[in-house]
């Protein structure tokens, strides 16, 4: 995004020497193809002649190249959350650098393939991994943020749900954490699909236009994140 336009011309060029030309140009925007390999990826944009450094981070995750026939991330018991080190079931891949996360922020100390949370999970857990691949290069990338909760306190049904069918979500919460509550819906890919206001002890949502697994993130009127997740069948 540029603060002042327009732009006539914008390219990127990536770490791994890959040049592109913005594949959508505006008035304040430019938008550009990303690398297809998870990773971080250090890159120089060029805007009409000025250049500026970026860092791209590409996530593992099944939209970009996750084949593994088991989830990358999954959880142990209710306070522990784990990485899928098996070659055999994560796609062939050998992860010998972790980095935990809690919602965004970085878990000090957390660099194993697991994370216990004493207090039990809860929120959204994503976890740095460096890769060591078969030539001996490393490479580091960020999984994408996924939810675990050790205790539910949200119930939804029907499990699964149809496609465009109502969704009905059930909240075990005070009214000082309902009061001011927003519901955000995220694809498995972190695409933001719904962001919803004024949560009651039962809200129904309407329902879904596309089958697949979803994940809810509440923040409660006293600043608590709580998590949920729709599955959603044709």
């Amino acid at each position: 995004n540029a603060i002042s336009g327009p732009m006539d011309n914008a390219t990127i060029t990536y770490s791994n020497g890959a040049t592109y030309t913005a594949t959508e140009l505006d008035q304040n925007s430019a938008t550009f193809a990303t690398p297809t390999e998870p990773g971080t990826y250090d890159a120089t944009v060029t805007i009409d002649g000025c250049t500026y450094d970026i860092t791209v981070k590409v996530p593992m995750s099944v939209a970009y190249n996750y084949t593994g026939t088991l989830p990358l991330m999954d959880q142990r018991w209710n306070d522990v959350v784990v990485v899928n080190c098996n070659p055999e079931t994560n796609g062939g891949h050998e992860f010998v650098g972790f980095q935990w996360y809690h919602n965004g922020v970085l878990i000090p100390g957390a660099t194993f393939s697991n994370y216990q949370d004493k207090g039990g999970l809860n929120g959204f857990y994503s976890v740095e991994l460096v890769e060591r691949l078969a030539d001996g290069t490393m490479v580091t990338y960020m999984a994408c943020e996924m939810p675990f909760d050790g205790i539910s306190f949200v119930k939804v049904y029907p499990v699964p749900a149809h496609v465009q069918q109502e969704v009905t979500i059930e909240l075990d919460l005070t009214s000082e954490e309902l009061e001011g509550a927003v519901l955000d819906i995220f694809s498995v890919t972190g695409a933001l699909i719904s962001h919803v206001t004024d949560l009651q002890p039962i809200t129904k949502i309407e329902g879904f236009k596309a089958q697949g697994t979803y994940f809810g993130r509440i923040l409660t009127g006293t600043n608590d994140i709580k998590t949920v997740k729709f599955i959603i069948v044709k």
